[in-house]
């Protein structure tokens, strides 16, 4: 079992498990990712964006930027429509 180390982000991922995290290359991993971001704006009002890997795709990191939008209080307790 021989374990890979990406050149670009340094993640380690086991030749076994092909994709262990979320991968960009993989289109339900993009629409968790895409899902995760949409609720995260809805409920604190952020703008957030998943971040992938150029080199090996997997998701690493999402960008949250805070802007007016965002306010103190989430809105744990508001419904979607």
């Amino acid at each position: 079992m021989k374990k890979q180390i990406c050149k670009t982000c340094n993640w380690r991922f086991n030749g076994d498990i092909e994709f262990s995290v979320l991968n960009k290359n993989i289109p339900n991993d993009v629409r968790l990712a895409k899902e995760y971001c949409e609720d995260h704006t809805f409920t604190y009002g952020d703008e957030c964006n998943p971040m992938w890997c150029n080199e090996c795709g997997h998701l690493d990191k999402y960008q949250v930027i805070m802007g007016e939008n965002s306010t103190e209080n989430p809105n744990f307790d508001k419904k979607r429509k």
